[in-house]
């Protein structure tokens, strides 16, 4: 059964993604790659530490990182919390904060440690402060890659990239 659950949080949040704009996912991409990089980072150093252990696993060499929560609620997540909120600093924050705050203090101590991962070294605490950790460093490379980006992106506009090619020869009449 826990297979199943597994597999199932893993395929079914992408189906959510209908119904998300293409523009809107290819603007929050980068920042919600960056937080998949983050949490195998993260894993890693759980795993050397022995912050937790994880006991259930879709793949035998998924020991270190729990790949369907990462690949499937965490991802598509991580682009509709951005997508629903990021227009406001303080909602963006706010939302984390009740998602990351209910995860650690009621979801893992009441349904998640024991059945999907045990917490050793690690209390909910620590692990709270690591994933709204994780979402000021995503907010504040997303608001970076706004800035690379010409203009903050608003409702409707293309977003074009302001990277010079320097192998081009310049248009005459501009510097």
């Amino acid at each position: 059964m826990t297979k199943i659950l597994l597999w199932a949080g893993l395929i079914i949040p992408w189906f959510s993604l209908f119904f998300m704009k293409r523009q809107d996912m290819k603007r929050f991409m980068p920042a919600t790659l960056l937080a998949m990089l983050t949490m195998p980072l993260i894993s890693e150093a759980a795993y050397f530490y022995n912050w937790w252990t994880i006991d259930a696993y879709i793949f035998s060499w998924g020991k270190i990182t729990l790949l369907s929560m990462l690949f499937g609620p965490f991802l598509v997540g991580t682009l509709w919390i951005f997508r629903l909120t990021y227009h406001r600093w303080w909602l963006f924050f706010l939302v984390n904060l009740v998602i990351d705050g209910s995860f650690a203090f009621v979801l893992n101590p009441w349904f998640l440690d024991g059945w999907l991962y045990t917490f050793k070294k690690l209390n909910y605490f620590w692990a709270f402060v690591i994933m709204f950790g994780t979402s000021i460093v995503i907010f504040l490379y997303q608001r970076w890659q706004d800035e690379v980006l010409v203009g903050s992106p608003r409702e409707g506009k293309d977003m074009e990239f302001t990277v010079n090619n320097p192998f081009r020869p310049k248009e005459k009449g501009r510097s």
